[in-house]
């Protein structure tokens, strides 16, 4: 793990990902300028994609849930894996998510560890997760 400095704030650089390790105020970076909070607003409604999501400090966001699996040695039908993950707006999550942290769903009331952070060009950010971290 490397730290870096990127506008006077300090961030551990992990493989794939980076996390945020310091400084004040905590404020989000500002998109290039593709969705803004307003235009996401609708994609992160929970009448439409979005349901609700438990922090480890008990505040809440929304967010959309992804639970896709693959298949390894495809011919030999060895390891099935899935990759929980959900996307949220980079707004809800930055400063307030660490790695190791849980977060839990409100649809199947599971409680999953974030293993790594991915904040997207975007305006979001995804956060993979595991149940057995």
């Amino acid at each position: 793990m490397h730290t870096i400095t990127f506008a006077k704030k300090n961030f551990n650089v992990l493989p794939g990902a980076f996390q945020w390790v310091g400084g004040t105020p905590c404020t989000p970076p500002t998109p290039p300028g593709f969705e803004t909070t307003t235009d996401l607003s609708d994609f992160f409604d929970i009448d439409e994609f979005a349901l609700t999501v438990t922090l480890s400090d008990s505040s809440t966001i929304k967010a959309v849930f992804d639970d896709s699996f693959q298949i390894e040695g495809l011919t030999t039908g060895e390891v099935v894996t899935t990759n929980p993950q959900i996307l949220c707006q980079t707004s809800d999550v930055f400063c307030t998510i660490v790695v190791g942290d849980e977060v839990t769903l409100s649809t199947n009331n599971v409680t999953y560890k974030v293993i790594e952070i991915h904040p997207n060009i975007d305006a979001t950010t995804t956060l993979m997760l595991s149940r057995d971290s």
